[in-house]
């Protein structure tokens, strides 16, 4: 049982400018990738079926008056970017963060419009402004712990998909997501460079990228010891991190926004009494 709990809403500026910092440089990094909305040359919101909020935001018509102006997208970029640096400089303002859920949603329909599938690795950063919509603190650390269990459903539930399908059972399967992975990241990094190399000698030593795979598999399972007990959130807030990295490495997979999940298991103040 926990005799104390984490006191997120007193720490609010604290966690939130750790995570809208990052956000920013998230942000920064997409503008040098050249895939913020007035870089993707008007991405075309069609797919449908996929998403129910997706869906929504395509009929409302609101997408074909952002993406389809220049003028428009850059206007939309730089005020989400406006919007990350304000609430970096103060996280309890609840509006401005409302503000920024709905923005940063667009821009993840937009870009994966753009890529014509559902990218996942900007939902850690979706998910984690939730809680900072709260005007009480008490909600505030409320959502948090709530998302905190979404977060590692989630991690649990591509262990269990990658189980019961048995993809770690097939030799080929990590070959061929490295494949079909490499591809994109090739086209944009360059065939000289040291993700060329990696790319390279993992297709030519299989047993070492199998072993990558299943070690990230083991990661992603191990994430369902926080849903019983917190005692092991200082253990598990590496997790994210050896997961994205290690998937990065050997599975040409760049995830590395998910890394700020990490975050939910941080806890500041060493000295909670956790005795389950």
């Amino acid at each position: 049982m926990i005799t104390s709990q984490i006191k997120l809403g007193d720490d609010r500026i604290f966690y939130g400018r750790l995570f809208f910092g990052f956000v920013f440089l998230t942000w920064v990094w997409r503008y040098y990738n050249h895939v913020l909305l007035h870089q993707l040359v008007v991405p075309v919101y069609y797919l449908k079926g996929l998403d129910v909020g997706y869906d929504v935001l395509t009929a409302t018509g609101l997408p074909d008056l952002i993406t389809g102006n220049l003028y428009a997208a850059i206007f939309f970029d730089i005020t989400l970017m406006l919007l990350i640096l304000l609430l970096f400089w103060k996280p309890q303002s609840w509006p401005l963060a409302i503000l920024f859920s709905f923005g940063y949603y667009f821009y993840i329909a937009g870009y994966n419009s753009y890529t014509l599938k559902i990218n996942h690795s900007q939902i850690g950063i979706l998910w984690m402004s939730f809680p900072f919509w709260a005007k009480k603190n008490c909600n505030v650390n409320l959502l948090w712990q709530g998302v905190r269990y979404v977060i590692i459903l989630s991690y649990f539930q591509a262990f269990c998909y990658k189980l019961f399908n048995g993809t770690f059972l097939s030799q080929y399967q990590a070959e061929a997501v490295v494949e079909v992975a490499a591809g994109y990241s090739l086209n944009s990094t360059g065939a000289t460079s040291v993700l060329s190399y990696l790319v390279t000698y993992f297709l030519s030593h299989p047993f070492i990228l199998n072993a990558g795979y299943s070690f990230i598999i083991l990661l992603e399972g191990l994430m369902m010891l926080g849903l019983f007990t917190k005692k092991f959130d200082r253990y598990l807030l590496w997790v994210p991190l050896a997961v994205h990295i290690s998937s990065f490495i050997f599975m040409s997979l760049a995830f590395f926004e998910m890394m700020i999940v990490g975050l939910l298991f941080y806890h500041r103040n060493r000295d909670i009494d956790i005795k389950k």
